[in-house]
């Protein structure tokens, strides 16, 4: 009887580890509010930002009133940013997530896309910029849906 225990806990065991190592599926992260593309920038910057000082040479901070007002914190110690931004525009644009996927051990994908309406009278710079929770070593890709 201990044996045939011993079996069953280590068979319970070891599905919990494979299901642990096994890291396909979604990946959760916070779209974050509040920023816009430096006027200064000359490409329109993309993949992934891993510290402060990076993201604030492409990126600036708008803070408005009232509640919910203040730019996303974002922690890099424990997380990182992913960037999609288009070239300035005088369309209606919108980048929309269609998903963020963890695919093997340290890739994660972020299946994107554009969404243009009506012209403007004005030239705006689109933005997307996600909060991961997650390690230096994943790589990103991106990849933009039509």
């Amino acid at each position: 009887m201990k044996k045939m225990r011993k079996s069953v806990i280590s068979l319970l065991l070891g599905g919990l580890l494979l299901t642990a190592c096994g890291t396909s599926g979604n990946v959760p992260y916070t779209e974050a509010q509040h920023y816009f593309v430096r006027n200064d920038v000359k490409e329109p910057p993309m993949g992934k930002i891993e510290s402060q000082e990076q993201l604030e040479r492409s990126f600036g901070m708008a803070p408005v009133m009232g509640p919910g007002g203040l730019p996303t914190e974002i922690d890099f110690s424990r997380e990182y940013v992913i960037a999609v931004s288009t070239a300035p525009t005088s369309r209606a644009t919108e980048l929309k997530v269609e998903s963020l996927r963890r695919e093997g051990n340290d890739r994660v994908v972020l299946r994107y896309r554009v969404e243009q309406g009506e012209e403007r009278s004005y030239t705006i710079q689109p933005c997307l910029l996600l909060v991961v929770e997650g390690s230096k070593a994943d790589r990103v890709e991106l990849q933009r849906v039509e």
